[in-house]
């Protein structure tokens, strides 16, 4: 997975880093999410692991970022941020 971040945040190679993380996904995914370019859609704290919580959640977060790989249950994953939303 690691080789696989440095191809989705290489600027020289073509798209956007959320096209490349899409294309990544779909074409070496193992996970459900695959049919999804990799997209989980929005999530709260308490609908993710602790693992991607940690990720997700932190307060130095910044969306359009790949970060991982990311150790959980169901095995490693990469997960592109892509946006948050403030706590009401």
């Amino acid at each position: 997975l690691s080789s696989w971040k440095e191809v989705i945040e290489d600027e020289s190679q073509e798209g956007t880093v959320l096209e490349r993380f899409q294309i990544c996904a779909r074409e070496r995914s193992e996970c459900a999410s695959k049919a999804k370019d990799g997209m989980l859609g929005f999530k709260m704290r308490g609908q993710v692991s602790t693992e991607f919580a940690e990720v997700c959640f932190d307060n130095d977060a910044v969306p359009g970022t790949v970060y991982g790989p990311v150790l959980t249950e169901a095995g490693l994953h990469l997960v592109y941020l892509h946006s948050l939303k403030a706590p009401m």
